[in-house]
């Protein structure tokens, strides 16, 4: 349970850090002044990193080392940008002080059901017949050419594999921690 906290905290700030990130790319080069709320540049995110990977994965393996490049990025943006992480964490204390002890006590619930699902892994037949080799496959190599000919399945380099690949974090449980993003 532990792990999983870890790893979908690491998740959390990353995505949020690169969605952030997105956003202020995005508005400069449009000269807009365009603000989301958290679940939006979360997911914003997510499918920044989804384009980085999928570009990335052409030549390089989805690994630990990807996932440390996105902390290092995500760790010098919140450095140059400290007012604005300070904004943030104003606005959630603000949101904290708001809510019900009820209200308080229903997320707390809901995320603790949400994390004990995520302690069992699927074992669905797409998942054991080659959602894990693929993950694997990611994670030690980039793109195999001609792959795809030997089986189709394998051809289809999948955006939710690639994050699965990058988030599994193998290099520190010695194993695959679905609960991160599977």
């Amino acid at each position: 349970m532990i792990s999983t906290l870890i790893a979908w905290g690491v998740i959390l700030c990353i995505a949020f850090s690169l969605g952030d990130l997105f956003l202020l790319l995005y508005n400069r080069f449009s000269k807009n002044k365009e603000h989301y709320n958290f679940l939006d540049t979360f997911l914003l995110g997510i499918c920044f990193i989804s384009f980085l990977i999928s570009f990335s994965s052409l030549w390089f393996p989805s690994n630990q080392y990807v996932l440390l490049i996105y902390t290092i990025i995500s760790i010098i943006y919140w450095v140059l940008n400290k007012d604005k992480l300070r904004k943030y964490f104003l606005h959630l204390k603000d949101i904290n002080r708001l809510l019900s002890f009820k209200q308080k006590a229903f997320i707390m619930l809901w995320l603790s059901v949400f994390l004990v699902f995520l302690l069992f892994p699927d074992n669905f037949y797409d998942s054991v017949a080659y959602h894990r080799q693929q993950i694997r496959c990611n994670e030690d190599y980039g793109v195999i050419p001609g792959l795809g000919n030997i089986e189709s399945r394998f051809g289809f380099n999948s955006n939710y594999l690639l994050l699965s690949s990058v988030f599994s974090f193998r290099f520190l449980f010695g194993e695959v921690l679905y609960g991160s993003v599977q």
